[in-house]
């Protein structure tokens, strides 16, 4: 590893922690540390509430999005830059207008507020959903930090998880509102940098445009699936597809049959598979099976994915028709609809300083949109030619930045990873500690708080909080990248609806915003674990669980709200 590697990603990290402790000196109000006294700039608001929103998703997973689908996977643009237009035009101005002659300071006072809900029930509700589903996302974040520190450094998981989640935890337990707001900023313009000066630098490697399109339709379709574990004391990624066979030793023998992941043992050897041990032959492994060799190999079966190939790579729709077709732009189209219900994100608007700053703020965040999603598109475009036998498809935008980059940008491509991750972490801490502090402490409990007890208070939860969701990242498991499409989903689903309509219609009531809000959260649960799967059995639609329960948290508000008085 080079030292300018390391020296420039420190030097980030120095950086953005003295913008955090800056701010600090700031945040001498309630206000102040919840909402930075309303008067954030076009600049500030713009920019932080969209990198807020994205977090490693779109610098990795988006980028391994395109890898797998292709030309396709614009309509995941699509859907989120529909989410960014209606919530800048339309929700925006309207929320941060009512919220100040409201005087609320957070979505629970928000909603609780327009209804006059004196029984706090509206509040109890939206806080028990805010802090599970923020608790979960946090964990998810810092165990991609600890993942992309592996890979780069070599360095042990769990200290590259410490690391990561220390100087976050730092500047927001001591900064608050203005500290992630104006380190969102810098981790934003990061982000930016990164996905213009990749993608360009990868196209030219192949030789153009339309290069990049003849290669892409070179790419065969096929089902791969991926493996990380240790191998003789060292941490390790496999890849394994029908080209590929991996020889994890002389006798044991992983390759893909029949679309169906396979170990294939000959005599001699002890495997273990999930604790059982196996006899000689072949035997199929799934998802999350843990595959053991001996004392020298650990390995578990992380991925199962189907990547597009041929000329549907460079299809609009993918080679896809009928109803696979429906649920599929349903579901991309609809990740759009997250944006209205997120409060990491709406909170920004509600800080804004005036009308003028939503308006700058609007043209400056639909443009860092543009930039950002076309860059990761063609990102993960060029990878999917430049890396054909890569080990993470989420990984692609990293290994591009260390091989074609000088270890001076290299430390900045690797930067703007961890500002992705970085920009989301740090506000659902602070929402999810104002949801205990200022929400239950205070509105609901009925206690009195100083300035000064409720910064204290708010520290303390921000650090008990990122602790707790450190020890979650440490398990590493699995199991907890599916929070963050959880939490996405159930955050839109419950609160997307319910504010639109606090905004947008009189008739609203206090039984229709507590109904609406748990429909969105059961219904994605339900729909996740259950429906999900069986529908793509039976009638081969995959739909997304945001939709549908989005659509029947709306439905119950506005029915429930009817009934009531």
């Amino acid at each position: 590893m080079s030292p300018w590697l390391l020296v420039t990603f420190v030097g980030y990290m120095v950086f953005v922690l003295f913008v955090g402790l800056y701010s600090a000196k700031f945040s001498k109000s309630m206000e102040g540390f919840y909402l930075g006294d309303r008067k954030l700039g076009a600049i500030v608001v713009g920019i932080s509430s969209t990198a807020s929103s994205e977090s490693g998703w779109l610098i990795m997973g988006f980028v391994g999005e395109a890898y797998i689908l292709g030309v396709s996977s614009l309509w995941v643009a699509v859907g989120c830059m529909l989410g960014f237009v209606f919530n800048w035009v339309w929700l925006a101005p309207r929320l941060r207008r009512m919220a100040k002659d409201m005087k609320a300071i957070t979505v629970p006072d928000f909603l609780e507020e327009r209804v006059k809900d004196r029984g706090h029930i509206i509040r109890y509700v939206a806080c028990g959903i805010i802090f599970l589903l923020m608790f979960t996302y946090v964990g998810a974040q810092l165990t991609a930090a600890g993942k992309a520190f592996r890979m780069i450094f070599d360095m042990d998981y769990r200290v590259g998880v410490v690391i990561g989640a220390g100087v976050t935890i730092l500047y927001t337990t001591v900064g608050g509102f203005k500290a992630v707001s104006w380190t969102d900023v810098v981790q934003g313009l990061l982000m930016v940098v990164g996905l213009i000066i990749m993608p360009i630098i990868l196209v030219l490697h192949l030789g153009g445009i339309r290069e990049l399109v003849e290669g892409l339709k070179k790419e065969e379709p096929k089902v791969v699936f991926f493996c990380e574990g240790k191998v003789e004391g060292k941490w390790k990624k496999v890849r394994v597809d029908k080209n590929m066979t991996e020889e994890v030793t002389e006798k044991v023998k992983i390759e893909v049959k029949n679309g169906e992941c396979v170990v294939r043992k000959m005599e001699g050897e002890r495997v273990v598979i999930n604790g059982k041990e196996m006899k000689e032959g072949e035997k199929i492994l799934n998802v999350g099976d843990c595959l053991t060799v001996g004392e020298g190999v650990k390995l578990t079966v992380t991925k199962k994915l189907k990547l597009t190939g041929g000329e549907d790579l460079v299809k609009m729709f993918g080679g896809r028709g009928g109803l696979v077709l429906l649920g599929f732009l349903i579901g991309m189209l609809g990740i759009g609809l997250g944006y209205p219900g997120c409060p990491h994100v709406i909170t920004r608007y509600m800080a804004a300083k005036g009308e003028a700053e939503i308006r700058h703020g609007r043209i400056i965040a639909l443009m860092w949109g543009v930039i950002v999603y076309t860059g990761a598109i063609f990102t993960g475009l060029a990878c999917r030619c430049v890396f054909p036998t890569i080990t993470d498809p989420d990984n692609g935008f990293l290994l591009a930045g260390l091989k074609f980059l000088h270890p001076i940008f290299g430390g900045m491509i690797l930067a703007a990873v961890f500002a992705a991750i970085r920009s989301t972490a740090d506000s659902q801490l602070l929402v999810a500690s104002s949801s205990v502090v200022r929400d239950i402490g205070e509105k609901a409990l009925g206690k009195e708080f100083s300035t000064r007890q409720v910064i204290k208070f708010n520290r303390i939860v921000v650090l008990f909080l990122g602790m707790m969701a450190v020890i979650l990242a440490m398990m590493e498991a699995r199991a907890i990248f599916w929070f963050v499409l959880f939490s996405w989903a159930g955050l839109g689903a419950s609160f997307g609806g319910v504010i639109i309509l606090t905004i947008g219609w009189k008739g609203i009531k206090k039984w229709g915003i507590v109904g609406g809000m748990v429909t969105g959260f059961v219904t994605t649960i339900v729909w996740k674990l259950w429906f999900r799967g069986m529908i793509v059995r039976l009638y081969g639609i995959d739909i997304y669980e945001l939709v549908p329960a989005f659509l029947f948290s709306l439905l119950v508000t506005i029915v429930v709200s009817k009934l009531t008085k």
